[in-house]
């Protein structure tokens, strides 16, 4: 099992029981605001996610507001346990923005549900998760808007 992804960003970070865990990303700078891109598709968000795969396959990084560090949030080729090995990578990354809304940043929180036993080995957080969300808020957009549901 290889170590969470986002672990050197996580804050706040809540563990409910050993099969869930919720936390914000901040970035190594302490900002809390990122702009986000992505490979996929961007859906309108109604009854779903405001993100899906496209071609099978979907990345996410969030770009911080204070310093500009890159920091990939979810990548559905290595991330979980449903990755998708797919033939050809689609690395053009689109900017996400909610269209009702002027502001294009956002704090993320990320939350995983593991199947027992699988969200530490040796007290280190996994990466084999079995579920992903992923929401997304600011002061302007005020609740919170499902970004990933994987």
């Amino acid at each position: 099992m290889s170590k969470l992804r986002v672990l050197d960003y996580l804050s706040k970070i809540e563990e409910l029981g050993e099969e869930a865990l919720s936390a914000d990303i901040t970035c190594a700078c302490g900002s809390n605001l990122f702009k986000i891109q992505h490979t996929g598709k961007q859906t309108r968000g109604v009854f779903t996610s405001h993100l899906a795969k496209k071609d099978q396959q979907l990345m996410v990084k969030a770009i911080c507001n204070n310093c500009g560090a890159e920091i990939i949030i979810y990548d559905s080729k290595i991330d979980g346990t449903h990755m998708h090995q797919v033939d050809q990578v689609n690395s053009i990354f689109n900017d996400f923005k909610l269209s009702k809304f002027k502001s294009n940043s956002f704090q993320i929180r990320m939350m995983y549900n593991y199947y027992p036993d699988k969200m530490k080995e040796n007290g280190v957080l996994t990466n084999d998760f079995e579920v992903i969300f992923v929401d997304i808020s600011n002061k302007e957009v005020k609740k919170a808007y499902r970004l990933i549901e994987e």
